[in-house]
């Protein structure tokens, strides 16, 4: 929807789309003869963070972006100061509802930050288990023993290794070659540990 501001921040007219996004907003009076700033502050609690650029865009003195977040509701705002061959006139301010963006913004973060939670603890217990692994092969005195168990702690470090590289990569691109590289290490360490010969 867009507002249509006097020189000094008035509203003139506010089409029904902008009334809309205002009432979500949790305005219960009518628009047009009242400064939109004071609309705006009536809508905002106390200790609300107010974007710098809200009080241009709601006055229509420069061309801004800003939003305007109350009642769990949240519009995106846009002035455009209108001029004449004496100077500025007015404003258009155009706005549009995005709660449903913003709220799907959040939901995307929190899944994102239970995701990153999930692969810490992975790699925690992934870790845990070598370390046991590794520990247990020290104290172990059958040489058979200590060999599967180093062999097991190999081999669960290389799953970590592999979860490691797969769960950095945000835009879900793998760089296989650093993962293969340390795979094929691995792959030498244990084959000569049993005595035999990989030719790679």
């Amino acid at each position: 929807g867009f507002i249509i501001l006097t020189m000094d921040g008035v509203v003139r007219y506010a089409a029904p789309n902008a009334i809309s996004c205002f009432r979500r907003l949790g305005l219960l009076t009518t628009m047009p003869g009242h400064y939109l700033s004071e609309l705006g502050t009536q809508l905002l609690k106390e200790n609300d963070p107010v974007p710098e650029s809200l009080p241009l865009v709601l006055t229509g003195k420069a061309a801004v972006d800003s939003e305007l977040n109350a009642n769990r509701s949240a519009v995106s705002m846009r002035s455009l100061p209108l001029y004449d061959n004496n100077g500025r006139i007015g404003a258009i301010l155009l706005c549009r509802d995005v709660t449903e963006l913003r709220r799907r913004e959040q939901e995307l973060q929190t899944k994102d930050a239970t995701i990153s939670e999930i692969h810490h603890r992975v790699k925690n217990n992934l870790q845990a288990v070598s370390a046991l692994l590794r520990l247990q092969a020290r104290k172990t005195k059958s040489d058979e023993v200590k060999k599967e168990l180093q062999e097991a702690q190999r081999r669960v470090q290389t799953i970590a290794m592999v979860h490691e590289g797969l769960s950095q990569t945000a835009d879900e691109v793998v760089d296989f070659d650093k993962v293969i590289a340390n795979l094929l290490r691995m792959a030498v360490d244990l084959a000569t540990m049993k005595d035999q010969h990989i030719d790679i």
